[in-house]
């Protein structure tokens, strides 16, 4: 199974609005080849954003949440691993997980909620 990191936490917010770009692989994305989002459909996309969601608002440290779309096969996991105070922004560090065909993927960051509610890798 090849591996290949996800950047899925940096680049989420990103991808919401270009899934069709990313899957395709090309042009300014053309570094994302190999990684197992460049095979998510739209309702990957949406499932994963869900869990992403759930995992970081809702979760106590130390659970693991997960998604998987039968339509497809595709799957992943996001474990929230600890929580932490940055700037006075509430921070989670989490290990994201994603398999598509016979790809997968695996990254942990540390991402802080900001402002508008959404998470962003912490600098």
């Amino acid at each position: 199974m090849m591996r290949f990191i996800s950047f899925v936490p940096l680049l989420l917010p990103l991808l919401v609005a270009a899934p069709a770009a990313t899957a395709q692989g090309g042009g300014q994305y053309g570094w994302l080849r190999g990684s197992p989002i460049i095979k998510f459909t739209d309702k990957d996309w949406e499932l994963l954003r869900s869990n992403a969601r759930t995992a970081l608002d809702d979760e106590p440290d130390g659970t693991t949440t997960s998604w998987g779309n039968p339509d497809t096969g595709h799957s992943g996991s996001i474990t929230v691993i600890s929580s932490f105070e940055k700037d006075g922004r509430r921070c989670r560090k989490a290990r994201f997980s994603n398999e598509a065909g016979n790809l997968s993927g695996t990254e942990t960051h540390d991402l802080c909620k900001v402002a508008d509610g959404t998470w962003k890798i912490a600098p």
